[in-house]
Parts: structure tokens; C-alpha cells; sequence
């Protein structure tokens, strides 16, 4: 059986498992999928990064241009960081529409509500803040496990926002094509930890193995969080030929050090003099959106393991996770996403690999919080 989504399958199979993209399947021979995309191959003719630059401009202007053929109003995701920023200045670049909407969301004290509102201001949209309460937040978790059917725990945590703006978006406005700046941390090696790469070519194979397995995580995020609320999900980072370019890109040339040059630097630069957007958001450190919403002080995350700590005894989490063999929690926020998990999908935990987490780095919590970087 096929199905867009795991849920109407679950009373049907004894496994559910994701179609792969990229890949097509016949029934004539039901054991081989064959693959019809490859991201390699491409053979670039720039060779300064000044040219490299200005074709990453010129490819991603034209993956935003494309993608503004709508019969609905449109509207973009703003959270303040440097890939929805980017997005959203080239969406009010070339929308010929009436005035842009731009939505961000955020926890009281969000650092990504000020840097938001810095762009909206700049651009001139219509934006629209939407601070949300913990309460409200944590409410959303179980909602949304079962939008995105997954349990992994960084996807969990980016979805709550992207759920509930999503939400607000589609219960106040007339907006139903909505940009998003997802796709760019994969395609252009913008987490945090690749700083700490052993190599280039390491950096390499690591930023294929992101893309490679982004339906799995962000791209299931974004799609399901947007889509669950009737909205269609438009992702210019994605863009083919955009993609196969970036990743062809020699990895010395995408390497950082996170202070003298940091993560996604020839995006930046290839928008850099241009007045596109202000220096201090094109030059704004990586904020995960996860991260973002929540203030300094008082992280998403830290809410969400106080919150589980009520709900789940450290004697439940110690004797049910060590049963656990695929995907084993080593935080009870992660064993509580899995039950509510199993509460809808049963024992289907092959829908996710594994869980997503930074290489390179001795932590045991994903969020870009927890690494040195950010408690220095």
C-alpha cells in the first residue's frame, strides 16, 4: 500500500516505511527502487569565489523568481536569521502582489521576534508577530507529533513554532503560498558543529548526507507543519539547480571557523554590497529556529525538559528506554516523544533512521545551545 502519509496506513501494515525521493518504483518488480535525481556531477566553470558568488546569486534569485507564480496571496515565513531573511528580501524583490505578509513567531523574550521585525521594517511588509505563551506551546507538542509522525527530538522542537504559525497564518490572513528559507543549513553547510569537520571532503560528504536525509527531518517539518494547515510550502534553498551548484562547490571553499569566517560564507558574501539586507542580519551568527523562538535566558528546550520531567518519572524513563533497541532516548524528552509517537503509530519507529544530532562534538543534547560556541 502507498499513502501520502503514515496515518491512514497504520491499521493496514505491519511496517511503514518512507518512499525515498528522487527515486521511482514499479510494481512489476517490487524490490528495486531506482533513482532518477543525483545532487553530484556538476562540473562548475567559475573558478574565483567571486564568481562562485555571483552565480549562487544569480541561481538563488531565479529559484525565488520561479516559485512566485501563484493564483493565491503569498506570504513568507520571517524569522530573522540569515536564510528566511534572504527569502523574504528577494520575494519583496520581485512580488508583483499586493503588499507582502511576513509572519514570525515567537516565545516572550524571543531573540528571533526583534531580529524579525529589524527585516519586516527594512523590506516594508505587512508583518505580523505572533507571540505565543509556554503553555500554549507545550500544548501543541502532542498535535504536532502527529502531524509530522515523527519522534525525532530536534524535529519535535522546531515543529511546535512552525505548527502554530502555520495555524495563524491560515485562521488570519488570506495568504496559502508561503516562502520558506529551509534547506540552506543543509545545501550550504550552515549548522553550527561543521566548523569542527576533520576535513574538507568531510565537510563534503556530511552536507550530502544532510541533504540526502532531509525528508526525514526539516523538510518533513516544514511541509507537514505548513501543509496541515492548507498552505503550500514553497522552498527556493531546494531548488535544483541551485542544489546541484552549491554542492559542487569545491568543500574548501565552504569550510568556516565560526569567527573570522563563518558558517554559510559565500551565501552571505554573494549577497554582501547590495543593500538587500542590513549587515548585522547578513552577517548574523546561526540561531537554530528551535532555539530562536525562545529567549536567552530560558530556551525552548529547557521548557520542554521541565515540562517532561512532570509527566515522566526518572523510574519509567530508566526501565522502558533500555528496551528500546532503534532509536534509543537518552533524554526522557525523547522516550516522552516516542510513547506519543506509539499512542498514534504503533511500533512503526523506522519512519525516522535515527535521530538528528551534530557530529564531531561530545553532546547529547542537539540543540545549537548546547554546544561551546553558544555558552562561551
Amino acid at each position: 500500500m502507498i499513502a501520502s502519509e503514515a496515518k491512514p496506513l497504520v491499521k493496514h501494515c505491519s511496517e511503514i516505511l518512507p518512499f525515498k525521493p528522487g527515486t521511482w518504483w514499479c510494481s512489476d518488480d517490487s524490490e528495486i527502487f531506482n533513482q532518477y535525481f543525483h545532487y553530484n556531477g556538476v562540473s562548475i566553470r567559475e573558478k574565483t569565489e567571486e564568481d562562485i558568488c555571483n552565480k549562487i546569486q544569480i541561481l538563488l534569485k531565479e529559484a525565488v523568481k520561479k516559485r512566485l507564480m501563484a493564483e493565491r496571496e503569498i506570504g513568507c515565513l520571517l524569522s530573522g536569521g540569515l536564510d528566511s531573511s534572504l527569502i523574504t528580501s528577494l520575494v519583496a524583490k520581485y512580488y508583483q502582489g499586493p503588499k507582502l505578509n511576513t509572519f514570525s513567531i515567537g516565545l516572550p523574550g524571543s531573540v528571533d521576534l526583534e531580529y524579525a521585525q529589524r527585516v519586516a521594517d527594512y523590506l516594508g511588509t505587512a508583518h505580523h508577530q505572533v507571540e505565543v505563551s509556554e503553555v500554549e506551546f507545550l500544548d501543541a507538542i502532542e498535535t504536532v507529533i502527529y502531524t509530522i509522525e515523527s519522534f525525532d527530538t530536534t524535529t519535535v522542537r522546531a515543529s511546535v513554532g512552525n505548527y502554530l504559525v502555520s495555524k495563524f497564518i491560515s485562521e488570519n490572513s488570506n495568504c496559502k503560498v508561503i516562502f520558506n528559507g529551509d534547506g540552506a543549513d543543509e545545501v550550504c553547510c550552515g549548522y553550527v558543529y561543521l566548523k569542527n569537520t576533520p576535513s574538507p571532503s568531510a565537510l563534503q560528504n556530511e552536507s550530502e548526507r544532510l541533504v540526502e536525509e532531509i525528508h526525514y527531518f526539516d523538510v518533513l517539518r516544514s511541509d507537514r507543519s505548513i501543509s496541515s494547515n492548507g498552505l503550500e510550502a514553497r522552498t527556493p534553498f531546494l531548488d535544483k539547480a541551485f542544489v546541484k551548484y552549491y554542492l559542487s562547490i569545491p568543500p574548501e571553499l565552504k569550510t568556516f571557523d565560526g569567527t573570522r569566517r563563518l558558517e554559510k560564507n559565500l551565501l552571505r558574501k554573494a549577497f554582501d554590497n547590495n543593500e538587500i539586507l542590513p549587515d548585522d542580519v547578513l552577517w548574523r551568527r546561526k540561531c537554530a529556529f528551535s532555539d530562536g523562538v525562545s529567549s536567552m535566558k530560558k530556551s525552548w528546550h529547557h521548557i520542554i525538559q521541565l515540562f517532561v520531567d512532570q509527566k515522566i518519572s526518572d523510574e519509567e524513563f530508566q526501565r522502558e528506554s533500555i528496551k528500546i533497541t532503534h532509536c534509543t532516548p537518552v533524554l526522557k524528552e525523547s522516550y516522552y516523544y516516542r510513547k506519543v509517537f506509539e499512542s498514534y503509530f504503533g511500533k512503526n519507529e523506522k519512519l525516522i533512521p535515527h535521530f538528528w544530532m551534530p557530529k564531531w562534538i561530545d553532546v547529547l543534547d542537539p540543540s545549537a545551545r548546547e554546544l561551546e560556541d553558544y555558552r562561551e
